[in-house]
């Protein structure tokens, strides 16, 4: 999946999100509050942080908190998935 894909995704699903929040908590509250942090968290959190992509571009000034996780896994994730998977399940 590229970054664009998952930017639309996240862009559809968060339209979605407010029923299905309305439902699973039944508080018009928690389902605001589930909408609003849903499409930040899908659109700054990506799997393609550890790479030069538009989603690690959009952290400007915070972007230097993953240089240390970039350099950890050395590139791309698919490069050494050993180690991303033991520091994603982590």
């Amino acid at each position: 999946m590229t970054g664009d894909q998952h930017d639309s995704i996240t862009r559809v699903t968060s339209l979605l999100s407010y029923p299905i929040f309305l439902f699973l908590y039944g508080d018009i509250i928690f389902a605001f509050i589930g909408t609003i942090s849903y499409f930040p968290a899908g659109y700054y959190l990506s799997p393609d942080l550890d790479c030069r992509s538009n989603t690690y571009k959009r952290w400007f000034i915070l972007r230097g908190l993953w240089v240390p996780y970039q350099k950890l896994i050395g590139g791309h994730r698919n490069k050494n998935p050993k180690i991303f998977k033991s520091i994603s399940l982590s």
